[in-house]
């Protein structure tokens, strides 16, 4: 009997010896719930490194902003002493430094437009509405020829120079002759144009050309420029009372300069009394109406954008 009960005992520790171990599950105090499993362990992830150098200078930039405007919120409103700053104080402190801070902004970029449009006006020598011009001459009557012209746009910058040859015919004539292309350039350049200058029509004759009198601003016709016998004062002398310009005796440039400051200096009356000439021509009868259109249409000449291009 007691060899059966070992071999009994024997078996079953051979059983439970082959039977796969269970794992322990760890339940809850309440019944219901379900049991709960070990969740298992996620890396962290790591985080973008920045360089040293990169997150010094944004720092240090930062932080040098930062005191910039603190001092300024100082300087704009200085704190009373025990009574610190309120909130709401500082957000309107902050506000008027930022409008400032733009209103100079604004104000330095129109003041670097309005030197690019100086520098563009010292350089651009294209022809203008109103220009002037000078010339000089040999010769008085039917004899006279033109030995140099040159025109002036209204800034006052060279468009036109040149020497001109005697025409074909005269006494003077030589071999090789430009007359007829320099006649043909400064007609192109001034037609429909005011030109400004003294005794433009001694220019047109020698220039064997014609000019539309509503074009031509002649410094010997204007009623200021004339002796009380009715002759004209000399262009040196005009030049001399009406301007501030040294002209030296050869320099045509400045003299066709001098021309058109002489003409800006009296533009608005000098206006009127072409637009009221024109009006007596035309033998309009109703005055009211004449003053009316003279005003307007001065006011317009006067106020006329000498930058227009043909």
């Amino acid at each position: 009997m007691s060899q059966q009960k070992t071999s009994v005992k024997n078996k079953r520790s051979e059983k439970s010896a082959e039977e796969p171990s269970k794992k322990r599950v760890k339940y809850s105090d309440d019944e219901d719930e379900a049991p709960t499993k070990e969740k298992p362990k996620v890396a962290p992830m790591k985080k973008a490194s920045i360089p040293t150098k990169v997150k010094a200078v944004v720092e240090q930039g930062v932080s040098s902003n930062w005191q910039k405007l603190q001092q300024q919120m100082k300087q704009a409103s200085p704190a009373k002493k025990g009574k610190p700053h309120k909130k709401g104080e500082q957000k309107d402190v902050a506000r008027k430094l930022l409008e400032d801070n733009l209103k100079k902004k604004v104000e330095q970029r129109a003041a670097a437009v309005e030197e690019e449009k100086k520098k563009k006006k010292n350089t651009d020598n294209r022809p203008t509405k109103k220009m002037g011009v000078a010339y000089r001459s040999q010769g008085e009557g039917k004899e006279r020829i033109i030995t140099e012209v040159a025109i002036v746009n209204s800034f006052g910058n060279l468009v036109y120079h040149n020497q001109v040859d005697p025409p074909a015919g005269s006494r003077l004539a030589g071999n090789k002759n430009n007359f007829g292309a320099v006649q043909k350039e400064f007609s192109t350049i001034t037609r429909d144009k005011i030109m400004i200058g003294y005794k433009l029509e001694d220019l047109m004759k020698s220039f064997f050309m014609t000019h539309p009198k509503k074009f031509q601003r002649d410094l010997v016709r204007y009623y200021l420029f004339k002796e009380e016998d009715k002759t004209s004062f000399p262009l040196e002398r005009i030049i001399k009372e009406q301007t501030t310009m040294d002209i030296k005796p050869d320099d045509l440039e400045q003299e066709a300069h001098a021309c058109l400051s002489v003409y800006n200096k009296h533009k608005k009356e000098w206006e009127a009394a072409t637009f009221k000439k024109a009006i007596e021509a035309s033998k309009m009868n109703n005055e009211e109406v004449n003053a009316a259109v003279v005003k307007s249409l001065a006011d317009e000449a006067a106020s006329s954008d000498d930058d227009d291009d043909e």
